[in-house]
């Protein structure tokens, strides 16, 4: 059976990205697919913009709103980020989801994870 997923996306030049539900970016270097997040827009959501000594270090956003530094994805996939080193700017207005919402909604054990399997290459 062969995965048409990609191949029934719709790419969209400007920004070089492919949707279909969800978000893809092509690259050799950056995150190449995820589902669209389950979570939307809520009244409760922190509205935060990016000061200067957090540009390019999204890791601190995780720790600073949610006390993890691996979570930092779930701010750049809430937001509709795939390269946080280049989207990540000064000033950037970020909406960050309140963390129980997150567990409730993104870390449930109803959801399955989505999605395709990375198409890079590993290195050894």
């Amino acid at each position: 059976m062969v995965d048409t997923t990609l191949q029934n996306s719709t790419y969209n030049a400007k920004n070089g990205r492919y949707t279909l539900g969800g978000t893809t970016e092509v690259s050799s270097w950056a995150m190449e697919w995820w589902n669209q997040n389950t979570l939307t827009s809520d009244p409760s959501d922190i509205v935060y913009y990016v000061e200067k000594k957090y540009v390019g270090r999204p890791q601190f956003l995780g720790y600073i709103f949610y006390g993890d530094v691996g979570l930092w994805w779930v701010i750049m996939m809430y937001n509709g980020i795939l390269d946080p080193f280049a989207e990540i700017i000064e000033g950037k207005l970020l909406k960050i989801p309140l963390l129980q919402r997150v567990k409730a909604n993104m870390f449930s054990s109803n959801i399955s994870p989505g999605g395709i399997a990375s198409t890079r290459p590993t290195s050894n």
